[in-house]
């Protein structure tokens, strides 16, 4: 993932992307709102979810047990909503 895409956001970074294990992801912290992590396949099945604690800037989410393939990653803070292209392969 490109950096630059992440400016003027709360999102400062997602990576690696393409992943294959781990995908970490950090956000600027924030004192009063969690921050959800959902990723969906193609289908818009939810196929897994995390969230950064109150005050936290970053989280690592196991992907190895998703199959190869183009996921959404949507980050959720309050009533805002990021979504960025995620792919896996082994």
């Amino acid at each position: 993932m490109n950096i630059g895409d992440c400016q003027n956001t709360w999102l400062r970074a997602f990576y690696p992307n393409p992943a294959s294990d781990e995908l970490t992801i950090e956000v600027e912290p924030n004192d009063t709102l969690e921050t959800a992590i959902e990723i969906f396949d193609n289908f818009a099945r939810k196929r897994k979810e995390g969230k950064i604690k109150v005050k936290e800037n970053k989280q690592t989410l196991s992907v190895k047990n998703l199959p190869d393939g183009l996921y959404v990653l949507s980050l959720t803070r309050g009533r805002k909503i990021i979504r960025k292209s995620l792919q896996v392969m082994k």
